[in-house]
């Protein structure tokens, strides 16, 4: 056995995590009740095992990855902040800890590669001038004009990292849109030289990934939202995925019924409402365009992620224990 990996999730939540404080402090005068999600951590009501219970309690997202050698020897990196830097030139941040080998960060084999999180401002130099009352950065001014360097604020994408690790499971949080770079590393590999494999290639299907789910709809926001989350199995097709980062809009048990209904496995009735919302609603709209067709023609398996789990994967043969 040339080893195996496991992907310890220490927190399966957004960076507000769950359950949220507004919800947990709401009473009867309130205008909006405690939500479904956050109330269901108390497991005192009748709704809270289809919900999911206490696996509605999730941290800031942050995992282990734990490799044991065929010696039996183990190391282990801890995520203390894949986005971290200034999100234009996004930084690694990694502490190896209980090392019985001693390994460098690459002794635990992980590719980094720039997914989009949203926009940030950007402060950029301006040239004003007086005479045209306008505002040009590309034209100098006459020298008769009168002008006088000033700023002005833009957005731009904000960067952060996802992480393919060992060449198996992809690790990706906070993202919003895959640029096309992050798509053919995805899809098609790299070789050994780093360079991406040619895109005309033949595509590629990870054994494990987990991906960001943030909420039903995040219009202009940092994250996927459902009908994201589903469009981005359509189109990688892993064998195994885990959505990571789910607000309280959204429960464990909502996302096990919708997994079970793309493998044909939903118990009768069970999540009939959510499962009505999500596919026909107004918000995510999954049955348009054939999309949740294709995703139960794949049949691809994917569930939620919890505080707590363990998944591992032997290196040799690449097989997933789930």
């Amino acid at each position: 056995m040339a080893g195996k990996l496991e992907i310890i999730v220490l927190g399966s939540g957004p960076s507000c995590t769950t359950p949220n404080l507004a919800c947990l402090t709401r009473d009867d005068s309130s205008i909006n009740a405690p939500c479904r999600c956050c109330s269901s951590i108390s497991e005192s009501t009748d709704d809270a095992m289809a919900a999911g219970g206490r696996k509605n309690m999730r941290g800031n997202t942050s995992a282990v990855v734990r490799k044991t050698w065929s010696d039996g020897t183990q190391s282990y990196l801890v995520q203390a902040g894949v986005g971290s830097g200034t999100g234009l030139k996004p930084a690694l941040d990694f502490k190896i800890i209980d090392a019985h080998k001693e390994i460098t960060i690459a002794g635990i084999n992980f590719l980094p590669f720039e997914v989009q999180h949203g926009t940030t401002d950007v402060t950029v130099p301006m040239t004003v001038s007086a005479a045209k009352g306008n505002h040009d950065t590309s034209v100098p001014s006459s020298p008769e004009e009168f002008s006088q360097e000033a700023t002005m604020k833009i957005k731009v994408p904000y960067m952060t990292l996802a992480l393919l690790i060992e060449d198996k499971i992809l690790w990706m949080t906070d993202t919003n849109v895959l640029p096309d770079r992050a798509w053919n590393i995805l899809l098609h590999g790299v070789n050994k030289e780093g360079a991406i494999v040619a895109p005309d290639s033949s595509k590629r299907k990870l054994p494990m990934a987990f991906i960001d789910l943030a909420d039903h709809m995040m219009i202009g926001r940092a994250h996927l939202d459902l009908r994201g989350f589903i469009e981005t199995l359509d189109r990688l097709e892993p064998e195994c995925t885990f959505a990571i980062g789910m607000n309280h809009t959204l429960c464990h048990g909502e996302i096990v019924a919708l997994g079970q209904e793309a493998e044909g496995q939903r118990p009768m009735g069970y999540e009939n409402a959510f499962i009505e919302k999500a596919l026909y609603g107004d918000i995510s709209k999954l049955a348009n365009d054939g999309l949740f067709a294709r995703i139960q023609q794949k049949r691809l398996h994917f569930r939620p992620a919890f505080d707590g789990m363990t998944v591992s994967m032997e290196l040799e043969d690449a097989m997933a224990n789930v």
